[in-house]
């Protein structure tokens, strides 16, 4: 293995942990400060001053990093995609919240880069291992030409794992905004005497108002960070085969 091999997977690992113990962080963090008496000044130092308490902490950030993700895919990419959404959008002329992953991909395999791979991938494995290829190649998923355009460049690699780790960092700090907003409404409503009392601190519409629209803001920049990290791979590999073409 090359030393660049090797960084590109310490790189990829290390994307991979952050990319879930941020978003999951995020959420306990804020739920620490929101609660009253969820943890002392003095428990909270005794923490930071523990090894082994903080690699916990990193374990279970990191556990509850990938919950987030998958309610950012079961469930809050469905509620943002919802057609009452759309049809606001529509109404005043704004551009929809999300696309959504289904969509993103359905645009990308109608795109320009993808059909241009899959046909020269497809013309160059038939001559390679005959017709019957041709005939199997329908066979072959959108993320199998994706998984193969990132292994025949690491540009390419490279692009579409930055892309999408900053997709996944989006989408999942997102999604722990929004259930902090949610857990701050409840308890505006329902159990005033659980949060804690600041001596200086926004009003609670303002802050509900700041958690919703930064949720709002980094999923949708997640979104457009998703398509990039699928499309991007296609882009890349294109303009390696015909500067290779060329020479």
């Amino acid at each position: 293995m090359n030393l660049d091999a090797a960084l590109q997977g310490i790189t990829h690992f290390f994307n991979d942990i952050i990319g879930a113990v941020v978003p999951g962080f995020v959420l306990l963090a804020g739920l620490v400060v929101m609660y009253e008496g969820l943890l002392t000044k003095q428990e909270l130092a005794l923490i930071t001053s523990n090894q082994y308490l903080i690699l916990i902490i990193l374990a279970v950030s990191f556990v509850t990093g990938h919950v987030l993700l998958a309610a950012y895919k079961d469930f809050i990419e469905v509620v943002f995609r919802y057609k009452g959404f759309e049809v606001l959008s529509c109404k005043f002329k704004m551009r929809r919240l999300i696309n959504g992953s289904k969509e993103n991909m359905q645009s990308i395999v109608a795109a320009k880069p993808y059909l241009l791979f899959k046909s020269v991938f497809e013309s160059r494995m038939s001559k390679n291992l005959g017709t019957e290829f041709q005939l199997n190649i329908e066979g072959w998923s959108f993320h199998d030409l994706r998984s193969m355009a990132m292994s025949l460049s690491s540009e390419a690699a490279s692009l579409g794992q930055r892309f999408m780790f900053i997709s996944l960092l989006c989408n999942g700090v997102g999604t722990a905004l929004i259930l902090l907003w949610l857990n701050f409404l409840a308890c505006i409503y329902f159990a005033p005497h659980l949060l804690r009392n600041y001596s200086y601190a926004l009003p609670a519409t303002v802050q509900l108002l700041i958690l919703i629209f930064s949720a709002v803001f980094l999923i949708r920049r997640g979104d457009e960070f998703h398509k990039r990290a699928l499309s991007v791979p296609f882009c890349v590999v294109n303009s390696s085969i015909w500067i290779q073409d060329k020479k």
